[in-house]
């Protein structure tokens, strides 16, 4: 019977470590999917600036 105990205990902690296990490359995951989506909005933030600011050649230039 105590073979039984131990076994099934053992089976649990196993079970628990596992998910503990895919619940850190969850995370790890939606972090990097986090950092990546910082990335981005920052670069539309950048490409936003970039276009209300008037170009220097628009002003300079010659139409003929």
């Amino acid at each position: 019977m105590s073979d039984f105990v131990s076994l099934t205990i053992m089976i649990i902690l196993l079970i628990i470590s596992i998910a503990m296990i895919n619940i850190g490359i969850i995370l790890s995951k939606s972090l990097k999917a986090q950092k990546d989506l910082e990335k981005a909005l920052y670069r539309l933030i950048e490409l936003k600036k970039e276009k209300q600011r008037p170009c220097r050649a628009d002003k300079n230039s010659f139409h003929m």
